[in-house]
């Protein structure tokens, strides 16, 4: 607003966003938002048929994991009642899919004020893997698989052979998978599962998903 948006009038190609949400939360306004823009620039073609099969596909995903969703029928409150209490280690199956990993774990931070850690395949082969052979290695400790996106080499030899060394030590561990034709589509499934994920999780802890009371006491500190 104010002086910022008269200069950006006179040069810029622009777009508002909605205000009052954190910047988690916003994650669909900043991507949608960037993609108006190129069109708008002629950067990229129209992308109309793409973004109206995400919220389609989105608005399919909602029905079924919304709060009105009874548990044994709702995806994300089963895995958030599996969770509890646990410590969840997510992983990618692959490196294209390290950031969503990243996001389901920034998320279960902050929503459910939850300690959650992550890597990917196959970086953790190379070391995190030889972690888990600890003789006392916490039980709380669950891995998460993320696995899609059709590639030649998405490393599910390495994944199915890191699951039997899980088996061998009777570790519950969980997997989720992409939904949807197009890589956005698939993208944005796993991001508003976790979100969901992290929010059942924020109940079940009896916190308020919003607030970011210790990320408060950090600013004012320093």
């Amino acid at each position: 607003g104010g002086q910022v948006k008269e200069l950006v009038d006179k040069k810029y190609v622009w777009m508002e966003l909605e205000d009052g949400f954190p910047p988690r939360a916003a994650v669909a306004f900043l991507f949608f938002s960037l993609v108006k823009l190129l069109e708008k620039m002629e950067l990229i073609p129209l992308q109309k048929k793409i973004v109206d099969d995400v919220v389609a596909n989105l608005i399919k995903k909602a029905g079924s994991i919304a709060i009105n969703v009874e548990a044994k029928k709702n995806l994300a409150k089963t895995a958030a009642e599996e969770i509890n209490n646990k410590i969840p280690v997510i992983y990618s199956l692959n490196p294209r899919l390290a950031p969503l990993a990243y996001r389901w774990k920034c998320q279960f931070n902050e929503n459910a004020k939850y300690p959650a850690f992550w890597n990917t395949f196959p970086e953790m082969n190379h070391n995190e893997i030889e972690g888990w052979e600890a003789k006392k290695l916490p039980a709380e400790l669950m891995p998460i698989f993320l696995s899609g996106f059709k590639c030649k080499n998405c490393y599910s030899k390495r994944l199915q052979a890191f699951k039997k060394l899980l088996e061998q030590q009777d570790r519950d561990f969980l997997e989720f998978y992409v939904e949807g034709e197009t890589v956005i589509e698939q993208v944005f499934s796993l991001i508003y599962l976790g979100d969901m994920i992290s929010y059942y999780l924020a109940i079940l802890q009896n916190v308020n998903p919003t607030s970011i009371d210790y990320i408060d006491y950090l600013k004012e500190n320093i």
